[in-house]
């Protein structure tokens, strides 16, 4: 009965050690397949962010960008319009970026546009100068790009790229 139950122990112990294994697999497996949807899901959601801001409907002032939200790295709007001094934006959104600059000035506001339209390679040295800029002042490379990535967004996650986003100061700030 002795040599019986140590056989059953060391046949339970290998049975414990193959689920192990087994288990240790699936979970490799499974953190796979949650990185694949997960790329899948970026695909699948930069091609429709494009494809949305290439409608015709009205649905194309509600694309989100941001780092969740990525924007294909080919996407240019179908049609920019310089607005005044030389910032490009999508079309169909100047006339009311003009009407409402135009309503701050009768207002008693002075604001312009600092920043329209950027394209991907833009938005790329943007990003780059101004993580230089943190190297210059003694940050590794690691923490520079973790500074940039507070005031600059990533090159494909910028709304810049849409055209539908403007940077807007008032001529009265003191850094301009």
């Amino acid at each position: 009965m002795a040599i019986t139950s140590g056989i059953s122990s060391i046949t339970l112990k290998k049975a414990e050690k193959k689920l192990e294994i087994s288990n240790a697999k699936l979970q490799e497996q499974t953190k796979k397949n949650e990185e694949l949807q997960a790329e899948l899901d970026r695909e699948e959601v930069t091609e429709n962010t494009a494809e949305l801001l290439a409608s015709d409907d009205d649905r194309w002032c509600l694309a989100l960008v941001n780092e969740k939200h990525p924007l294909d790295t080919s996407y240019v709007p179908a049609k920019l319009t310089e607005i005044s001094g030389g910032k490009q934006v999508d079309s169909r959104m100047a006339d009311s970026l003009n009407k409402m600059l135009d309503d701050a000035k009768k207002a008693g506001l002075s604001m312009y546009v600092t920043s329209g339209y950027r394209s991907y390679e833009k938005q790329r040295d943007v990003f780059n100068t101004t993580m230089q800029d943190w190297i210059n002042q003694g940050y590794t490379p690691l923490n520079a790009y973790d500074e940039t990535k507070k005031s600059v967004a990533i090159p494909g996650t910028s709304e810049h790229a849409t055209g539908l986003a403007v940077d807007i100061m008032s001529t009265k700030y003191g850094g301009a």
